[in-house]
Order: C-alpha cells, then sequence, then structure tokens
C-alpha cells in the first residue's frame, strides 16, 4: 500500500515568549526574547537566576470548572497547547477525532507537585498535609491522560520520556502511524514545566546554565563566540497532524506536510554527539526520500552550550557537504530558551510557519560567532525565503537524538 501523506493542519503553543500560536511566531521573527529574571521564586542565592517563564498564564482558560485545581503547572501548560492546537486545526468540538491519538513528550514528572509535597512532609504539616490527587498527578503519563480525556482521542495514548527529544519522537512516531494508515489523526508533542527551587537547583550544579544573570535577554546566544551555557525555560506544545486527503476534504489549513523521521540512541557517551546526530539526520532524510541538496532551512538543535553548537555544526556539515554553507540555520532557543522537551515540537512548529510564510526565524545575539561555527545562522534579522524543505534537530542529555523532514505543502 502507497504511505500515506501526512499534514500539519494545527499548532498550538504555550511559550516564555508568547501564548498562541500567532503571539509565539510574532515574538520569534522579530527576535523577541521571553527570557528574565526568575519570578516565581527568589533565586538570589542561586548562580543562574535567570530563565524563560511562561508569563501571565491562567488556566482557567483552557480548563473547565475546577478541574485545574487539581493538575500540576506542567499538566496545565499541556492542556493548554492541546486546546489551542484543535483550535487553530478548527477540531474544538472534538468532531473528527474518533480514530485519533494522543502522542505526547516529557523530561520530567510534575516537580512543583513533588517540592511542595516534600516540604509539607518535613514541615510542621507532616503526613496529614498531603495532597490527595498528588499521586495521579505527578505521574508523567497523567499530561496525556487528561489531554485524552479533554479531547476524546481513546485510540491510543502514549508519553515519551526519552530526555529533550521526547517531543519530536512524540511527532515522529505519530506521523508514522497515520503514514501506514493505524491512525487518521493525533495530537502530538510536549510539555515541561522545571522552573522550581530544588529542581532549578539540579541544572545549576550540572554546571550547564549560563551565569548573565545582568542581560537575561542576551544570555541565549547560539554559535556565538561568548555563550556560557543555555538558560532553562517552560512550555509546552502541540500539534495536530491529519492524513492529507482527509484534511483537504474538511477545507483544513494546512501548514506543511511531513516527509520523513529519524531517530537513535546513539549519543550515551559525550564523544559519540557528532556521530548520532548525523545518523539522526541521514535517517530522517532516507524516510523522506530526500537528498541533502532540497533542504532550504535547518531549525537547530543548538541551546547556546560551549560544546554542544560547534558539533552540531560539524554534524550538519558532514551531513549536508557543500549545501551546509548554503542552507538557512537559525536556533530558536535564542528566544525561548531551553524548554526541554517542549523545544523540539517548538521548533516543528516555527518551522512549519516559516515555510508557510515564506519567513526565516532569526538566531538573535549572534554578535561575534565562534570561529567553528562558521555557517548561516540568520543573525538577528529575520529573512524572506522560498524555503521548500526543512530539517529540525532534537537533542537529549541522556543520549537521544532525533529528527524531522518538513515540506512545504502543495496539494499535488
Amino acid at each position: 500500500m502507497k504511505p500515506r501523506r501526512v499534514v500539519i493542519t494545527g499548532i498550538g503553543v504555550v511559550a516564555p515568549n508568547g501564548i498562541g500560536k500567532d503571539a509565539f511566531w510574532d515574538a520569534l521573527v522579530k527576535g523577541k526574547s521571553g527570557i528574565s529574571r526568575i519570578t516565581s521564586f527568589d533565586p538570589s542565592d542561586l548562580p543562574t537566576q535567570i530563565a524563560g517563564e511562561v508569563r501571565d498564564f491562567d488556566p482557567t482558560q483552557f480548563i473547565p470548572g475546577e478541574r485545574w485545581k487539581t493538575m500540576s503547572r506542567q499538566n496545565q501548560l499541556a492542556i493548554a497547547a492541546a486546546s489551542l492546537a484543535l483550535e487553530d486545526a478548527g477540531l474544538r468540538e472534538g468532531v473528527g477525532l474518533a480514530r485519533g491519538s494522543c502522542f505526547i513528550g516529557t523530561s520530567n514528572p510534575s516537580y512543583d507537585l513533588i517540592e511542595g509535597e516534600f516540604l509539607k512532609f518535613t514541615g510542621p504539616q507532616g503526613l496529614s498535609g498531603a495532597y490527595p490527587w498528588a499521586l495521579k498527578a505527578i505521574d508523567p503519563f497523567s499530561s496525556c491522560s487528561a489531554i485524552s480525556q479533554l479531547t476524546g482521542m481513546f485510540e491510543g495514548s502514549t508519553t515519551f520520556s526519552t530526555s529533550c527529544t521526547a517531543g519530536l519522537n512524540s511527532i515522529g512516531h505519530a506521523f508514522w502511524q497515520i503514514r501506514s494508515g493505524r491512525l487518521d489523526i493525533a495530537l502530538a508533542g510536549s510539555v515541561d514545566a522545571a522552573i522550581f527551587p530544588i529542581t532549578f537547583l539540579f541544572f545549576c550544579a550540572a554546571g550547564i546554565m549560563s551565569r548573565r544573570n545582568d542581560s537575561p535577554e542576551a544570555a541565549s546566544r547560539p554559535f556565538d563566540r561568548d555563550r556560557d551555557g543555555g538558560v532553562l525555560a517552560e512550555g509546552a506544545a502541540m500539534l495536530v497532524l491529519e492524513e492529507a486527503e482527509s484534511a483537504m476534504r474538511r477545507g483544513a489549513r494546512i501548514y506543511a506536510e511531513v516527509l520523513g523521521y529519524g531517530e537513535t540512541a546513539k549519543s550515551v557517551e559525550p564523544n559519540n554527539l557528532k556521530e548520532a546526530l548525523v545518523y539522526s539526520m541521514r535517517s530522517a532524510l532516507r524516510d523522506a526520500s530526500v537528498g541533502p541538496a532540497e533542504i532550504d532551512y535547518i531549525c537547530a538543535h543548538a541551546p547556546s552550550d560551549p560544546v554542544t553548537d560547534v558539533i552540531e555544526t560539524a554534524a550538519i556539515k558532514e551531513v549536508m557537504g557543500p549545501r551546509a554553507y548554503m542552507c538557512a540555520i537559525s536556533s530558536i532557543k535564542s528566544v525561548i530558551g531551553n524548554p526541554q522537551s517542549a523545544a523540539g515540537p517548538m521548533q516543528a512548529a516555527a518551522s512549519a510557519l516559516a515555510l508557510a510564510t515564506g519567513t526565516i526565524p532569526p538566531t538573535i545575539n549572534l554578535d561575534a560567532p565562534d570561529p567553528e561555527c562558521d555557517l548561516d545562522y540568520v543573525p538577528w534579522h529575520p529573512r524572506r525565503s522560498n524555503a521548500q524543505f526543512a530539517l529540525v534537530n532534537s537533542h537529549g542529555i541522556n543520549g537521544t537524538d532525533a529528527s524531522l523532514v518538513l515540506k512545504k505543502f502543495t496539494d499535488a
């Protein structure tokens, strides 16, 4: 049987630089950073005091009744992104979701509840202060479960917890299921919310975050010579994926076509990262039946890490050959920070919008390029483009890598 075409018909984003597809995209194109000093707790005693927080978020806009009160922040963000994606796809009432499924990724459990309950237990309330919904709410599957109940997508629900690649893994596996004919429609994406005192301390201890506390908006600077680490962020992004003919029949707006996906778990050791990124990119291109010469835009993983940005640049050169110097490459993490597994779906959303609008979002804060990062990273300003094919990269700190190929949609 001929593989079915799969398209993106809905985009829902809850990001540090904006809530909703339009606000997110407008901020990306304008290079408006969502990174600032942490406000959800006092970070004064920590070496890093900045993050990409989702501001002005009201869960009651997305979650009916009082249900939001029994949910973690992570689950609230996930449901909001899912609601926005379904609304954007014209499916808010659940019509057409019978043969649908949810594929949701996350790097973390609900740390806000875990930390809060621990403090209750060690404080005067002890065991009697335990939150009765905590056991259910902290489960990593709880976001996926809540979204399934909200949407009526009961064909199957799957949670990926594969570090920061979980979001792109979710999209890739949803794509494979629809292409094969097992599903007609899917909601796929990811959520992470880890900006809480104890959890944030772990990231500080790892020594991977920028300490540019005096200029938060300039802290995430992928490919720049003076980058000193990434910036932790939170957020959620969900995509509606559909079989193309069905989407066209119902008159859906189509942002892009998903052509191919590749993944690997080769980069367990740091010196294997280049090999793993090369493998995932080549796997995705092969799955898409697309050659390196056809790729016009690469939405890079590029977390503003002194080592990772260089390795990804080298991997792109190996896969793309001479084409590497002709591709537009950008990192949206310069604007949103690193929302862990939600980054991959945000990158996929940005790439789909780039293809649909003919605009490549820039990499901000790229003032003095690292000599080892010598490709075209679209510094500071957006670029008009007739890009037809885009490649999205994602890497997870525990050794996972994934890549996705998108194509500008045509009905031919």
